[in-house]
Protein backbone atom coordinates (compact mmCIF):
# COMPACT_ATOMS: atom_id res chain seq x y z
CA UNK A 1 0.00 0.00 0.00
CA UNK A 2 1.84 3.25 -0.81
CA UNK A 3 2.83 5.24 2.31
CA UNK A 4 0.41 8.31 1.37
CA UNK A 5 -2.61 6.16 0.63
CA UNK A 6 -2.00 4.99 4.34
CA UNK A 7 -2.10 8.58 5.64
CA UNK A 8 -5.59 9.15 3.91
CA UNK A 9 -3.66 11.47 1.18
CA UNK A 10 -5.04 11.60 -2.42
CA UNK A 11 -2.47 10.54 -4.77
CA UNK A 12 -1.37 13.77 -6.71
CA UNK A 13 -0.63 14.03 -10.24
CA UNK A 14 3.17 14.23 -11.39
CA UNK A 15 3.37 17.98 -11.43
CA UNK A 16 6.27 17.94 -8.69
CA UNK A 17 9.96 19.63 -8.66
CA UNK A 18 12.54 17.61 -6.24
CA UNK A 19 14.85 20.30 -4.68
CA UNK A 20 18.24 19.42 -2.96
CA UNK A 21 18.77 21.84 0.65
CA UNK A 22 21.17 24.20 0.24
CA UNK A 23 22.27 23.31 4.07
CA UNK A 24 22.13 19.19 3.60
CA UNK A 25 23.35 18.04 1.13
CA UNK A 26 21.92 14.24 2.33
CA UNK A 27 18.04 16.08 2.76
CA UNK A 28 16.00 16.66 -0.34
CA UNK A 29 12.28 18.71 -0.15
CA UNK A 30 9.41 17.85 -2.82
CA UNK A 31 7.72 20.89 -4.06
CA UNK A 32 4.12 19.62 -5.10
CA UNK A 33 2.74 21.66 -7.81
CA UNK A 34 -0.55 20.46 -7.50
CA UNK A 35 -3.76 21.44 -5.42
CA UNK A 36 -4.76 18.18 -4.89
CA UNK A 37 -2.03 17.02 -1.93
CA UNK A 38 -2.63 19.87 0.79
CA UNK A 39 0.59 18.29 2.27
CA UNK A 40 3.05 18.87 -0.03
CA UNK A 41 0.65 22.03 -1.47
CA UNK A 42 1.33 24.32 1.36
CA UNK A 43 4.60 23.23 2.58
CA UNK A 44 8.33 22.42 1.45
CA UNK A 45 8.91 19.50 4.03
CA UNK A 46 11.45 16.95 4.15
CA UNK A 47 10.05 13.44 3.15
CA UNK A 48 7.53 14.70 1.54
CA UNK A 49 8.77 12.61 -2.04
CA UNK A 50 8.03 9.25 0.33
CA UNK A 51 4.52 11.27 1.87
CA UNK A 52 3.23 12.15 -1.61
CA UNK A 53 3.75 9.09 -4.04
CA UNK A 54 4.08 11.77 -6.99
CA UNK A 55 7.94 10.95 -7.55
CA UNK A 56 7.47 7.86 -9.09
CA UNK A 57 10.91 6.06 -9.05
CA UNK A 58 11.29 2.53 -9.84
CA UNK A 59 12.57 -0.23 -7.43
CA UNK A 60 15.66 -1.90 -7.72
CA UNK A 61 17.81 -5.09 -6.46
CA UNK A 62 20.73 -3.50 -3.83
CA UNK A 63 22.63 -1.21 -6.16
CA UNK A 64 25.98 -2.54 -7.36
CA UNK A 65 27.70 0.52 -5.69
CA UNK A 66 26.82 -0.84 -2.41
CA UNK A 67 27.26 -4.58 -2.79
CA UNK A 68 31.46 -5.72 -1.74
CA UNK A 69 31.88 -2.55 0.54
CA UNK A 70 32.07 -3.39 4.15
CA UNK A 71 29.93 -0.49 5.35
CA UNK A 72 27.42 1.67 4.47
CA UNK A 73 26.30 4.71 5.60
CA UNK A 74 22.71 4.45 6.92
CA UNK A 75 20.91 7.53 6.73
CA UNK A 76 17.64 7.99 9.33
CA UNK A 77 15.76 10.64 10.34
CA UNK A 78 14.90 12.18 13.34
CA UNK A 79 11.15 13.44 13.43
CA UNK A 80 11.73 17.37 12.48
CA UNK A 81 13.72 16.25 9.11
CA UNK A 82 17.11 16.29 10.70
CA UNK A 83 19.39 13.81 9.02
CA UNK A 84 21.40 11.56 11.12
CA UNK A 85 23.84 9.63 9.29
CA UNK A 86 25.43 6.32 11.07
CA UNK A 87 28.32 3.65 9.47
CA UNK A 88 26.67 0.44 10.04
CA UNK A 89 27.98 -3.04 8.93
CA UNK A 90 25.54 -5.32 6.62
CA UNK A 91 24.86 -8.19 5.43
CA UNK A 92 23.13 -8.61 1.95
CA UNK A 93 20.44 -11.24 0.75
CA UNK A 94 19.00 -11.09 -2.17
CA UNK A 95 17.13 -7.67 -2.53
CA UNK A 96 17.57 -6.90 1.36
CA UNK A 97 20.51 -5.65 3.39
CA UNK A 98 20.52 -6.18 7.28
CA UNK A 99 21.77 -4.65 9.87
CA UNK A 100 22.74 -5.09 13.54
CA UNK A 101 22.02 -2.56 16.20
CA UNK A 102 20.42 -2.08 19.71
CA UNK A 103 16.54 -2.12 20.25
CA UNK A 104 17.52 1.17 22.46
CA UNK A 105 19.60 3.16 20.02
CA UNK A 106 18.81 6.26 18.14
CA UNK A 107 18.24 4.52 14.81
CA UNK A 108 16.13 2.11 15.66
CA UNK A 109 13.45 4.56 17.16
CA UNK A 110 13.72 6.96 14.49
CA UNK A 111 12.91 4.18 12.30
CA UNK A 112 10.34 2.90 14.21
CA UNK A 113 8.44 6.67 13.97
CA UNK A 114 10.05 7.19 10.43
CA UNK A 115 10.81 4.14 7.98
CA UNK A 116 12.51 5.86 5.07
CA UNK A 117 16.45 6.28 5.14
CA UNK A 118 19.58 6.49 2.60
CA UNK A 119 21.83 4.28 2.44
CA UNK A 120 25.59 4.91 0.86
CA UNK A 121 28.78 3.60 0.48
CA UNK A 122 30.89 4.59 3.16
CA UNK A 123 33.99 4.26 5.08
CA UNK A 124 34.97 3.22 8.58
CA UNK A 125 34.40 6.84 9.90
CA UNK A 126 31.56 6.86 7.89
CA UNK A 127 32.64 9.45 4.64
CA UNK A 128 30.38 8.80 1.51
CA UNK A 129 32.85 7.24 -1.04
CA UNK A 130 29.33 6.62 -3.38
CA UNK A 131 26.10 7.51 -4.29
CA UNK A 132 23.49 8.00 -2.11
CA UNK A 133 20.00 5.71 -2.26
CA UNK A 134 16.37 6.03 -0.92
CA UNK A 135 15.37 2.94 0.84
CA UNK A 136 12.85 2.01 3.49
CA UNK A 137 14.01 0.17 6.33
CA UNK A 138 11.74 -2.02 8.86
CA UNK A 139 12.66 -3.84 12.74
CA UNK A 140 12.68 -7.47 11.17
CA UNK A 141 10.46 -9.63 13.51
CA UNK A 142 12.51 -11.93 16.02
CA UNK A 143 11.15 -15.01 13.58
CA UNK A 144 13.44 -13.84 10.36
CA UNK A 145 16.51 -12.83 12.84
CA UNK A 146 18.63 -16.10 11.99
CA UNK A 147 18.58 -15.21 8.38
CA UNK A 148 19.49 -11.81 9.10
CA UNK A 149 22.30 -13.21 11.41
CA UNK A 150 23.37 -15.56 8.99
CA UNK A 151 24.03 -12.63 6.67
CA UNK A 152 26.01 -10.60 8.97
CA UNK A 153 28.17 -13.67 9.90
CA UNK A 154 29.01 -14.71 6.39
CA UNK A 155 30.68 -11.03 5.94
CA UNK A 156 32.08 -10.12 9.07
CA UNK A 157 33.97 -12.84 11.35
CA UNK A 158 33.77 -10.47 14.58
CA UNK A 159 30.17 -10.92 14.39
CA UNK A 160 30.04 -14.54 15.22
CA UNK A 161 31.87 -13.67 18.41
CA UNK A 162 29.27 -13.91 21.72
CA UNK A 163 29.99 -10.62 22.80
CA UNK A 164 26.88 -9.15 21.33
CA UNK A 165 23.96 -7.27 23.30
CA UNK A 166 20.98 -9.75 24.54
CA UNK A 167 19.13 -6.14 23.22
CA UNK A 168 20.39 -6.88 19.39
CA UNK A 169 17.69 -6.47 16.72
CA UNK A 170 17.86 -6.70 13.24
CA UNK A 171 16.64 -4.27 10.22
CA UNK A 172 15.93 -4.95 7.00
CA UNK A 173 16.14 -2.32 4.48
CA UNK A 174 15.04 -3.09 0.78
CA UNK A 175 12.97 -0.91 -1.73
CA UNK A 176 16.19 1.13 -2.93
CA UNK A 177 15.28 4.27 -5.63
CA UNK A 178 18.07 6.33 -7.07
Amino acid sequence: MPFSSRLGVPRCPPLVQVVDSPLDPFLSFVVCASLCDPLCTLWLIPFAALICDSVYNALMPIPPEIQGHKYILLTTFRKVGTAVPTPVWFGDDNDHLFVMTRSDSGKSKRIRNHPQVRVAPCTMRGKPTGPQFSASARILPPQDWPRARKTLHRKYWAARLPIWSKLNIYLEISAFTS
